[in-house]
């Protein structure tokens, strides 16, 4: 009975439980409002409701990420709490392979879990951001990794499930997919000048890429059966140039985390390079670093604390396995640091579970206090009154046969309960606009008539919206008063 509870609460089960009470005590308490976590769950709230992605919705990333959150409506309910529920999912699936890597590359199971610990204090504060696609092909990106780890390569089916792995990530994020697949050639051609086996290497590259153009070709088809293949292209690919133009940002709090990545990157090359390096650890790092490095370019235009965080992870695994093998093991009494961990997991177990029961005790709201579809969102009362203004509004103008329209990054707050769809109208940023950018934008309100067009003061601008349209519609609208923190105009 004794070797059963043994096997049953083990250090992975632990884990498990560890991992579940950060989360919780994380995912469903953030605060309400008009960010990412917003903006991801309107456009899925959008095609549970019917609406096409693409055609209907400016959607700008390949379409998993999508259909799962649509799924999962369809499955329980389209609210804020089952899409907090996908979130901590998806966080769930990256600590847990985050752990498993940690294991995989034979790092004793009690410092993989403190290792996964440290690396979700890096994490931590992406969670808010809610579900998204960045994270979700990130998760896809590290299971990628892990079968390469877990996996004998010569085994005859781990070439085509690579290509399906990159196909995976590619329809989740398709800039990622394509890091990873340069990644997967550059270690090919490392592995292959390293052990002289250049046939092997091509040929199981061959196989990856082969596979993963092939679930390219039925994508695309699925895709012109849709009818839905333009307004992909258009949306996904034609406003690329905007988004990265027009969207830098560079936070100051994150040149840490990039130095941090700098020498991981260099004490792996360090590694790879010396005669003297156990071979083991040496292949690894062959394995590891080409997609490390491809990591990198997630970052990219947003160099926020989020893009970083979530680019960063590979290389803090990378480099705490380098330390672990060179120095923990080497250096450190293993039974004094193993107390320690011990001692530091339930710290932080028994402070998050604590947190949790505040929390439930804190937030805790009769089912009447939400506003459908924002059940479990911790909205506010002061929120509720705005969008109940808001919406007010434009059923009172709706009446009276004109048409009210939002352009700005709060749009969403309101046609969800609505549950009308504007377009790029309700998410005018830089890069979702498709090939006219904010051009388009401005067509569409040119070729409107008997219109109300509500805009963000001035001094609540955010910065990925264009400021032509603002000045488009200041200079050929008429002003007409305020509401709510909006400008209103009317032609």
């Amino acid at each position: 009975m004794k070797e059963k509870l043994k096997k049953i609460f083990n250090i992975d089960f632990f884990a498990i439980c560890i991992f579940s009470i950060l989360l919780l005590s994380n995912v469903f308490y953030y605060k309400f409002g008009a960010i990412d976590e917003l903006w991801n769950f309107s456009d899925i709230y959008k095609m549970y409701n019917g609406y096409s992605i693409y055609k209907d919705i400016n959607i700008i990333t390949t379409p998993l990420f999508w259909y799962i959150g649509k799924l999962i409506f369809t499955i329980f309910e389209p609210n804020y709490l089952f899409f907090r529920v996908y979130n901590f999912i998806i966080y769930f699936s990256l600590l847990y392979l985050i752990y498993c890597i940690f294991k995989k590359l034979k790092i004793e199971k009690i410092n993989s879990l403190i290792y996964t610990l440290i690396i979700y204090m890096f994490v931590y504060e992406t969670i808010g951001a809610g579900a998204n696609y960045n994270c979700l092909a990130v998760v896809f990106y590290l299971f990628g990794i892990f079968i390469l780890l877990k996996t004998d390569v010569n085994k005859w089916y781990i070439s085509y499930l690579q290509g399906i792995i990159t196909f995976i990530i590619f329809i989740t994020k398709q800039n990622i997919g394509i890091y990873y697949l340069i990644a997967s050639f550059i270690m090919c051609t490392i592995m292959a000048f390293n052990n002289k086996s250049i046939k092997k290497e091509v040929v199981f590259f061959i196989k990856q890429i082969i596979t993963f153009f092939i679930l390219c070709f039925i994508f695309m088809l699925i895709l012109i059966v849709q009818n839905n293949l333009d307004s992909f292209i258009n949306m996904c690919l034609l406003g690329i140039n905007e988004f990265a133009s027009n969207n830098i940002n560079i936070e100051i709090s994150v040149i840490t985390l990039l130095i941090i990545t700098i020498i991981g990157l260099t004490m792996s090359v360090i590694i790879i390079k010396l005669k003297s390096a156990d071979n083991k650890i040496k292949v690894n790092n062959i394995k590891i670093l080409p997609f490390v490095i491809m990591c990198i370019p997630i970052s990219f235009p947003l160099f926020n604390k989020y893009h970083v965080y979530l680019s960063s992870i590979l290389g803090i695994i990378l480099l705490i396995y380098n330390l672990d093998k060179l120095i923990v093991v080497e250096l450190i009494d293993r039974k004094k640091i193993k107390t320690i961990y011990i001692v530091a997991i339930i710290i932080i177990t028994i402070y998050n579970a604590i947190f949790l029961i505040l929390n439930n005790i804190k937030y805790y709201k009769s089912l009447n206090t939400y506003i459908n579809p924002y059940y479990g969102s911790m909205i506010t009362n002061e929120q509720i009154e705005n969008i109940n203004n808001i919406c007010e509004y434009i059923k009172q103008n709706e009446q009276d046969r004109i048409d009210v329209k939002i352009i700005s990054y709060t749009s969403n707050l309101y046609m969800n309960i609505l549950n009308k769809n504007n377009g790029i109208l309700d998410l005018p940023f830089y890069g979702n606009l498709g090939k006219d950018g904010d051009q388009g934008i401005i067509n569409v309100i040119s070729s409107m008539n008997n219109v109300k067009i509500l805009i963000q003061k001035d001094d609540k601008l955010f910065f990925q919206e264009s400021q032509k349209v603002r000045n488009y519609i200041k200079q050929n609208l008429k002003y007409e008063g305020e509401i709510e923190g909006f400008l209103i105009y009317s032609k």
